[in-house]
């Protein structure tokens, strides 16, 4: 992403062949966590949530939560510390919607 490039204040092709491992690395494992959250969420609408068992109602944002949250952390910690524009907006959107998703399907 551009502001990566920002971040580190060096273009990819620059950065030396130890650091992208690293750093595909990292991003590989992040991409796991989210592809993980994914399924764990598909799989708790399209079961227990649609049969309206209660318990899914927090199971969801208990799964989604920790993935979110870390996003954004990630994203305000770049922001702060690099002069880098990441997108902490959308993360702190997603956030909210999870939350606010999560109290709208518990009222009853």
């Amino acid at each position: 992403m551009p502001y990566h490039a920002v971040a580190v204040g060096q273009n990819w092709a620059e950065v030396a062949p130890e650091y992208k491992i690293l750093i595909l690395a990292l991003m590989k494992v992040a991409g796991g966590g989210w592809l993980a959250t994914a399924f764990a969420t598909a799989a708790l609408l399209f079961i227990p949530f649609r049969k309206g068992m209660r318990w899914s109602y927090w199971a969801l944002p208990a799964v989604g939560l920790p993935a979110a949250l870390t996003s954004l952390y990630a994203t305000i910690y770049v922001t702060q510390n690099t002069p880098a524009s990441p997108p902490w907006i959308a993360a702190a959107v997603g956030t909210i919607l999870l939350v606010s998703g999560a109290i709208f399907s518990a009222i009853p």
